[in-house]
């Protein structure tokens, strides 16, 4: 399952998975349901932080967006039994998008999370990375690899704690 909130990058790039079998959505993901102004930096409109919240100094054009949560596109979608794994790059807005993913994340059977964040503040009112870590690793989930998309900003992939021992070969090998 693809989303993008972004319009012109749902209809640009997003739709082309289709042709992989991949169902696509053009929604935001968040805490709840609704409508939300999504902001798109005006020198770009398929730019990749195009975001719910806004940089300082960035001209914005905004649209409202639907938004829903990751528990209701789960339960619409997807079989109870099936094994998940998310990825969750919703520039600047992570800790939210998995609050509304709270009762998805306490299933054993979502077992990796692939997450990206932020060490320093890049969108005005953002959650950072020390929230969302204390999120996942009080549902347990456990960091295990990093990369360094940029200064402040990567991605972590986390790996719900008991599954550590059954890949640290994997890992060391990463």
């Amino acid at each position: 399952l693809a989303i993008e909130a972004n319009p012109s990058t749902f209809n640009l790039k997003t739709k082309s998975v289709e042709n992989d079998g991949a169902k696509t959505i053009n929604c935001g993901v968040g805490i709840e349901r609704g409508a939300q102004e999504f902001f798109v930096p005006k020198n770009d409109e398929l730019a990749d932080n195009a975001s719910f919240l806004k940089k300082t100094g960035e001209e914005y054009n905004s649209i409202m967006v639907e938004v829903r949560t990751v528990d209701g596109l789960h339960r619409e979608f997807f079989s109870d039994d099936k094994s998940i794994a998310l990825w969750i790059d919703v520039e600047g807005s992570a800790f939210e998008v998995l609050k509304g993913c709270d009762s998805l994340l306490k299933r054993e059977n979502c077992q990796v999370l692939k997450v990206e964040v932020e060490a320093k503040a890049f969108w005005e009112s953002q959650s950072l990375v020390w929230n969302v870590n204390d999120f996942l690793t009080s549902l347990g989930y456990v960091p295990v690899l990093r990369d360094m998309e940029y200064v402040g900003q990567y991605n972590l992939i986390y790996v719900r704690a008991g599954l550590v021992e059954n890949i640290e070969e994997i890992l060391i090998d990463c």
